[in-house]
Formats: structure tokens, sequence, C-alpha cells
């Protein structure tokens, strides 16, 4: 999703940044994991397949991603470059625009990849911050959870947040949750999120169930990609002319 491009948000000990080009190798080193595979009802990419799901996450319009990188705002507010990214990535949250009757409701995800950042309440900071993203900025007012039984923790973590049973799938072996959000007026404190009204804006502060959030611009990942990178996602193309104009679609 476009809307997102240069969207990062900062909470107390994490940072949720739009998934880039940057990101893909060590995302490609995750999914290979016949765990997370289960977990999350994915099926195992090659590295080239992932490229192109990244740039079809960046363009299309019912889906919002973002990469969960842990660790602190950066100090005086100042924002890391996509170079600093790799090292701190420790999962993503996910939004899919899937309801053809309700374009304010979505589907909401979370994966917490790397084995370090669980059981420290990344999960928890991740979901707050992109509740409030996608009530503030993207006006949803009802998000809804559809998560394995056997996934124990994700069923707990939504069920923490205020998440509510819905219904139970036997034959799927899945639980379905909702949780339905009205943004607060403006200086209200009302409700479960609070903050200005309109979307969200660089140096703005937003807060949900008390998780304070600091919107901040996120540098373009094409500016910052490494040089193998840029050269993998050339080998794509059959020739210059095709490539220069994937890159001028990334403008």
């Amino acid at each position: 999703m476009r809307a997102n491009e240069r969207v990062q948000i900062c909470g107390a000990s994490l940072a949720l940044v739009p998934y880039c080009v940057h990101h893909v190798e060590k995302y490609h080193q995750w999914m290979k994991s016949v765990e997370l595979q289960e977990l999350t009802g994915s099926e195992p990419l090659s590295l080239q397949e992932e490229y192109e799901m990244q740039q079809s996450w960046h363009t299309d319009d019912d889906k919002c991603t973002f990469i969960i990188l842990a660790g602190p705002e950066p100090s005086k507010g100042e924002v890391e470059g996509p170079a600093d990214d790799a090292a701190r990535m420790a999962g993503d949250v996910n939004l899919f625009f899937n309801d053809q009757d309700d374009s304010h409701t979505a589907e909401i995800e979370i994966m917490v990849a790397e084995s370090s950042s669980r059981r420290k309440g990344y999960g928890q900071q991740a979901l707050l911050l992109l509740v409030a993203y996608a009530v503030d900025t993207l006006k949803v007012t009802k998000l809804v959870a559809k998560i394995g039984l056997e996934n124990t923790a994700s069923l707990a973590l939504f069920d923490k947040i205020g998440f509510a049973t819905v219904s139970e799938c036997d034959y799927f072996k899945q639980r379905t949750l909702e949780l339905a959000t009205q943004p607060a007026a403006a200086g209200s404190g009302s409700g479960s999120g609070s903050g200005s009204d309109g979307p969200a804006g660089v140096g703005t502060r937003r807060s949900w169930a008390g998780q304070e959030a600091t919107y901040h611009e996120y540098p373009r990942a094409d500016a910052h990609a490494s040089q193998c990178t840029v050269s993998f996602i050339q080998s794509k193309f059959t020739s210059r002319v095709d490539y220069d104009e994937w890159r001028r679609t990334q403008s």
C-alpha cells in the first residue's frame, strides 16, 4: 500500500516501518521456517518470488504491512536509515482490506519471527501501534483476526488487547476474533484511542490504550538499497529498458 510507504511509527521500544526491498532477504530467511509457515498458513517462496511479493504489497491498495524493528525510538527525533533496519528486524504486522461490502473493515495479522524477540512485549506494542494507525489514518472501524487454534500465544495476545471471539471453526481449526473501533474526537481523550483527527503527520503523537506513538517520515528504500539487492532486481528484467520502466513505477 502506497499510503504507508513513507511512514515510520515509533513506540517506546520498537518501530514500525514499511516493508521495503532491503528487508526482503531477511524476510525470505524467516519464511524458510516450517514453524512460521504453519503458523501463518504460508507456502515457501523463492527469493525472486519474495521480491515480487514485496512489490505487490507496496502497490496493492488492499494490503498494508509494516516491518517490526526492535529497539527504542532514535534520540532527539532522528530517524534511522534503511541500512540500519536488517539487524533490528523482529517480525511484521499486516492489514488486509478484503471485505467487499465494507471498506472500513480490515483483517489484522502479526508475526514475531525472531525467537530472540518473543516474550518481550513487542507483539502487544506492535499491534497497538498498528491499531492506532488503522483507526486514525486509514479510518478502520472494525478489525478482524483469524488465528489457528494451536497458536495459543496469539490468541492470548489478541484477547488481552480487547478482541472478542465471534466464531470458531473446528474443520479449519481456526478462531475468528473482532475489535470494533471508533476514532476519538480531537482532544477528548475518550474511547480506546486519543489524539488529533485526520491523517498522521511527521512528528504527530498518537495513543491507543495508553500506547504512545510518534510518526516520522521514512526515507525511500531505493535510495538506500545495497548494490547486491539492486543487482538481483536488475537480473529479473530482460533489458535495461524494462528495469528503468520498473524503477519509474516506484517513484
